[in-house]
């Protein structure tokens, strides 16, 4: 009995030039949303762009997120670095995906993947990943992959989980 071979695609993130696998919906190097739509097959050229990175002026290694989730009250600090992923894992999950699960991430309607956090110079940005439950930012919700500024204080739902959001020193 023969086997199929299934050819292996990717795709191009436009802030790093990461070659990501397509399933996926955010770079796995930077954060960065991909492009919807074709993907590029292994097979294809590629071109490698340099990349300068930069530490921003008033940037602060040591900046935390802190997520004090509602009404229990309980918080958890967390080192942020350009990005993180909201969601639930099953262990061992990639470094970069924050697991809600021990916070009630599955029966409150938090999906895999919900939604992604983002720092660009000294301002934070949430995108919503599709979450079928949804995202809200101080009872707004966010069009699906759709960049929105976030706020010290700021609170955020991904379906019926409320988080209260902080950046800074614990």
């Amino acid at each position: 009995m023969g086997h199929t071979t299934v050819p292996i695609s990717f795709k191009r993130c436009l802030a790093c030039d990461h070659m990501t696998s397509a399933d996926e919906i955010v770079c796995t190097r930077c954060g960065a949303l991909l492009p919807e739509g074709t993907a590029i097959p292994e097979d294809s050229p590629s071109s490698s762009l340099p990349r300068l990175d930069l530490l921003p002026p008033g940037f602060r290694p040591e900046t935390r997120l802190i997520l004090r989730f509602l009404p229990a009250d309980t918080c958890l600090s967390l080192p942020f670095q350009d990005f993180l992923i909201l969601g639930r894992v099953i262990p061992p999950g990639p470094p970069e995906v924050v697991d809600l699960t021990a916070f009630e991430g599955h029966n409150l309607g938090v999906s895999r993947r919900h939604c992604i956090l983002r720092r660009r110079h000294q301002q934070y940005f949430v995108t919503d990943l599709n979450a079928p439950n949804g995202t809200f930012v101080n009872g707004l919700r966010l069009e699906s992959r759709q960049e929105t500024q976030i706020q010290h204080g700021d609170e955020l739902r991904l379906g019926k989980m409320i988080i209260q959001v902080f950046f800074g020193a614990i």
